[in-house]
């Protein structure tokens, strides 16, 4: 239990919490919330309230307990919620909010936190169903919530024989490796990569308690199952760091950064350890990982290149993938593009992609790729788009990749046969700082007043490992040409019946600034608030460049013809 304080200052305490609370129910009262409240009745609401009126006081409550800044008393309102609403669905996350406060607040209070670790653990269903008997919300098994208990106190190097127990005791529960393990099909492949994770948590406290041999055991079988585990690798990358083995280290220490979902700590010893290897100097490390990226990661499907068929036209397919760094299900999507442009040569395919902020901030997007993500009303990523017409059908995995991949190449063969709905004509020239581009568009097959023009300046790889694992991002969009600049939307008019020809120019140094700018902006007032970018993608590489340009019928969305070039000549 928390030391004991004076009967005053408890009482003084216990007040300012309900008086806040109270002050809080008040301010609240009525506010929308995104969760959909459970229904009154059972132990959710006490014999002397109303239905309704325990309802809004949970919500209160709830809402009012992240605005009390003091440690103490946060910690009293979170117990009074546990105690008021003992049948409430956030029950689960208020007993982990409470974990995470005593370890970070009240270390040495261990009675306290070991109590707090054993409700937790006795609450959770042991095995089977993710949810609790009689209710609608997720309950987490107990494998996964003594690995979150024993992952917290590892980070915290708070009680690590008891993390160890109860990692143990997370692995038991999870079940027997060999023979689960063994089977065919998705649920063997998610059983492995849990058990991987979770053994791995096993190994890190092993570390940290200096039982070396153990935690190499324990790291190795993870790392052996699922080589993206960054947890593992960082893990193995200390031990052999320790014995002197830096070769070896540095591979682990690669690996781990690669997945993307290593901390910054992984990356300083990735440092030191090629700066010890190379005299000193980091010069070659991000081609050196660009190289173990390609080994370690090869793209998931075989690819055979496109022959030309009789049916074929002069149509340049267009595809637009909207797609996020920090994305776990868009690496399929990701990929399976990247298998098409191998596909694919450009005469026949042009790609874009766009990055924007789902689920997480990301330093490739910018005020173009979100605002071409408006006109097509995108809310999830992936989302991908085949000459205007959408995807709709999301991504997954890198092991989900071929099927990504089959289904985009699909399409992608069934408009080639479809005549162009216009021509383009592009040409392009780079002077110093600034692309200039002359397009004209004619011979439209189309009486549409809808039709428009985009011109987009793209940049073709990006190296960025982000929190999804991929690192090189191809067909980077940085900016879309606008007829007028105080328009949100881009593009430019394009009349049916005469030729429209347009010319624009891409100034380098504005483009960079509007990019840097929108990181800044995001940084302090973006969804997420406060957010630091790891490293912002606002510089460009002018021999990396290339323009796309294309004729889309906005009132359908169908694009009528696409076409792409390299930046030349050059002055």
């Amino acid at each position: 239990m928390l030391k004991k304080r004076s009967n005053a200052w408890g009482l003084a305490c216990a007040a300012v919490a309900l008086a806040l609370l109270a002050l809080y129910s008040v301010r609240t009262y009525g506010l929308n919330t995104q969760e959909k409240p459970s229904k009154p009745g059972g132990t959710n609401v006490s014999p002397r309230r109303s239905p309704s009126a325990g309802l809004d006081q949970e919500t209160a409550a709830y809402a009012g307990i992240p605005r009390i800044t003091d440690p103490v008393m946060r910690l009293e309102a979170m117990k009074t919620f546990v105690a008021d609403f003992p049948g409430s669905s956030r029950l689960g996350m208020v007993q982990n909010q409470i974990l995470d406060m005593l370890v970070r607040h009240f270390p040495d209070q261990k009675e306290e936190i070991i109590a707090q670790a054993k409700l937790m653990i006795d609450a959770a269903p042991e095995k089977g169903s993710m949810r609790s008997p009689g209710r609608k919300t997720a309950v987490a098994t107990r494998d996964l919530v003594c690995n979150s208990i024993a992952t917290k106190l590892m980070a915290a190097g708070v009680l690590l024989d008891q993390a160890e127990t109860i990692a143990r005791l997370g692995l038991r529960s999870l079940g027997d490796f060999e023979t689960k393990g063994s089977a065919d099909g998705e649920l063997s492949r998610r059983f492995q990569k849990t058990w991987a994770a979770e053994n791995a948590t096993l190994g890190q406290i092993c570390l940290k308690e200096g039982k070396f041999d153990e935690a190499g055991r324990v790291l190795k079988k993870s790392y052996k199952i699922d080589p993206a585990l960054a947890v593992a690798a960082a893990g193995l990358g200390e031990l052999a760091q320790r014995n002197g083995k830096y070769e070896q280290a540095l591979g682990y220490f690669a690996s781990a950064v690669l997945t993307g979902r290593s901390s910054e700590g992984v990356r300083t010893q990735l440092e030191s350890v090629y700066s010890r290897l190379h005299d000193g100097s980091l010069d070659g490390l991000e081609e050196m990982l660009d190289a173990v990226y390609r080994k370690e990661f090869p793209p998931p499907m075989r690819v055979e290149r496109y022959r030309q068929g009789p049916a074929q036209t002069r149509r340049v397919v267009l595809a637009e993938v909207f797609t996020g760094s920090g994305c776990p299900s868009c690496v399929a999507a990701d990929l399976a593009i990247e298998g098409a442009m191998q596909r694919y040569s450009p005469p026949d395919f042009a790609v874009l992609i766009y990055h924007i902020h789902i689920p997480q901030p990301d330093p490739m997007a910018n005020p173009s790729t979100l605002s071409r993500s408006a006109f097509y009303g995108v809310k999830a990523v992936p989302s991908a788009f085949i000459d205007g017409a959408p995807d709709g059908r999301g991504g997954g995995s890198r092991e989900d990749s071929e099927a990504v991949y089959e289904r985009f190449n699909s399409a992608i063969e069934d408009r080639l046969e479809v005549a162009p709905g216009a021509r383009i004509t592009l040409e392009t020239l780079l002077k110093g700082s600034e692309v200039h581009v002359k397009a004209a568009v004619d011979q439209v097959r189309s009486e549409s007043r809808s039709l428009r023009l985009q011109i987009a300046l793209v940049e073709d790889e990006l190296r960025y490992t982000g929190e999804n694992g991929i690192r090189l991002h191809p067909m980077v969009v940085r900016s879309l040409g606008a007829y007028n600049q105080d328009e949100t939307h881009r593009g430019f008019p394009v009349a049916a019946t005469k030729v429209t020809s347009v010319e624009y120019t891409f100034d380098l140094a504005e483009v960079t600034a509007e990019l840097k700018a929108h990181l800044d902006d995001y940084e302090l007032n973006g969804r997420d608030r406060t957010i630091t970018f790891r490293r912002k993608m606002h510089e460009i590489d002018p021999d990396r460049l290339l323009v796309v340009a294309f004729v889309q019928d906005e009132s359908t969305s169908e694009v009528l013809q696409a076409r792409s070039t390299s930046l030349f000549p050059r002055y």
